[in-house]
């Protein structure tokens, strides 16, 4: 993760090429993101992170175009993903 100025405060996920070209922004909100984990899908590639909100830390997952949704939502935390026990 990394913290630019695209917006003041936000936070940022990023992807990039593995010589770090190709920088891509995937997530920007006003939330803290943390544990950012890929999928092992090659095919339909996709990121798990947990987004930390006033009220609890919800699993959300984003692909390579930014959009967003949330995985779990429960009361308490809701993080540490792992794409293999999830169904979809």
């Amino acid at each position: 993760m990394v913290n630019r100025k695209h917006k003041k405060s936000y936070k940022h996920i990023y992807v990039a090429d593995y010589d770090g070209s190709n920088e891509q922004l995937l997530v920007s909100t006003p939330t803290v993101n943390v544990t950012p984990r890929w999928n092992n899908d090659p095919a339909n590639p996709l990121i798990f992170y947990s987004e930390h909100t006033n009220e609890n830390v919800r699993l959300m997952v984003a692909d390579m175009k930014g959009r967003r949704r949330i995985v779990s939502n429960f009361d308490g935390l809701n993080m540490l993903s792992s794409y293999s026990f999830f169904v979809f």
